[in-house]
């Protein structure tokens, strides 16, 4: 089975180039084309295609829209891969933050490119290696100061549910995940939900950064470059 994409720039050769790289991969299908994220997303919800990969690099006024846009509902947003060509570790972590699934740069290869497709389609957050080393420094230098309320929110946890922020936390897959705690995808699935009910995270972005700030992971731990997780800042 295909994956099925939405393409969303502004500029005609940035989507032309993307539609080109995307089709030419046997595993993935470009459903469709457009300029503006609104668009992409209508078509997203009417299509039920797998994300949506769009070129943010324009104007910071159209990355706040994007945003928006993901904030405000993420029941109707899709996941969204991110195409930025504004490098800096703080401005990864703000699309991170903002909701977009992964991240690559703009001079990525297609290699690279239906790697983060593949990774984002099977649900995971995925941080190209050339913009992750960068972040993962960056955010160590940001994540210094445990969070007493979140730590002591977390002691409603049980040990295994721990186990698997943390396995999460340090950049592994639901997957991998299971096969680290030698249990199945489908229960490492059902404790995240009671995971995520018990903390009051929204997905597994949140889940990484109340880790983080509660002191369940700590930052000299790291995250592995290329990874499937990310820390957000506090």
């Amino acid at each position: 089975m295909s994956i099925e994409v939405v393409v969303c720039a502004p500029r005609a050769i940035t989507r032309e180039g993307l539609r080109t790289m995307l089709s030419a991969a046997p595993r993935v299908s470009v459903v469709d084309v457009t300029t503006d994220p609104r668009d992409s997303f209508a078509v997203w919800r009417t299509t039920h295609s797998d994300l949506v990969v769009a070129d943010l690099s324009a104007t910071s006024g159209e990355m706040g829209e994007v945003m928006r846009w993901l904030g405000a509902d993420s029941e109707v947003c899709p996941p969204v891969l991110a195409v930025s060509h504004e490098t800096t570790a703080a401005a990864t972590n703000a699309l991170l933050e903002s909701g977009v699934r992964g991240v690559i740069a703009g001079d990525a290869d297609s290699v690279e490119m239906i790697r983060a497709v593949e990774a984002v389609a099977n649900g995971d957050i995925y941080v190209m290696p050339s913009l992750a080393g960068d972040l993962i420094n960056w955010l160590r230098a940001r994540t210094a100061i445990v969070d007493r309320v979140l730590q002591v929110r977390a002691q409603i946890l049980t040990r295994r549910e721990r186990e698997i922020v943390v396995t999460l936390a340090l950049g592994n897959s639901l997957d991998d995940t299971a096969r680290t705690l030698f249990i199945s995808s489908s229960t490492v699935r059902t404790h995240l939900y009671r995971i995520r009910q018990k903390l009051h995270v929204r997905d597994r972005a949140e889940l990484v950064s109340f880790a983080f700030r509660a002191g369940i992971v700590s930052p000299l731990d790291g995250v592995c470059a290329g990874s499937t997780s990310y820390t957000p800042s506090v």
